[in-house]
């Protein structure tokens, strides 16, 4: 296993550690399931990648940047498999909403979608994400209607 794909597991995993960026309670939630389909989400500072990582695939690290990352998951044959899908969001605060950028990261048996953002001390924002499974990924076709996940997180910097 890739490092990369370790630490961003890690980050879905170990979200009931707080860090620097994420102040919440443990109990937070990083996943929702849609019948066979699962999506992971999670946010973490960029510091919390290594310097050779981050630079492998083009992170900024920065006591203000944040990681968005989400997966989707597939367990419909008895196993679960990652799956494609056509990601797109908007995070918002209290006066504005802006869109995510989203690319993908593809290693071994994992397939992340990857958003990066900066933020302030004490920063609450709304993520608004939509997941659509692509079926046949050689001709991008989607299968179904867009999963949507809605979440807040609160966010402490380091100056």
């Amino acid at each position: 296993m890739t490092r990369i794909v370790f630490l961003l597991m890690m980050s879905l995993l170990c979200c009931s550690l707080p860090t620097r960026a994420d102040t919440n309670p443990p109990e937070i939630e990083t996943s929702k399931k849609f019948g066979n389909y699962t999506v992971f989400y999670n946010v973490f500072p960029s510091t919390d990648l290594q310097a050779d990582i981050a630079a492998r695939y083009n992170i900024t690290r920065a006591n203000d940047r944040v990681v968005l990352n989400v997966s989707l998951r597939d367990s419909s044959n008895g196993d679960i498999r990652p799956q494609r899908a056509a990601t797109t969001g908007t995070y918002s605060d209290l006066m504005s909403n802006k869109p995510l950028e989203f690319r993908e990261i593809s290693e071994l048996n994992a397939i992340y979608y990857i958003a990066e953002l900066r933020v302030s001390n004490r920063e609450l924002l709304r993520f608004d994400i939509n997941v659509q499974p692509i079926a046949d990924t050689e001709k991008g076709e989607q299968t179904s209607p867009p999963l949507i996940v809605t979440f807040t997180r609160k966010f402490a910097v380091d100056n």
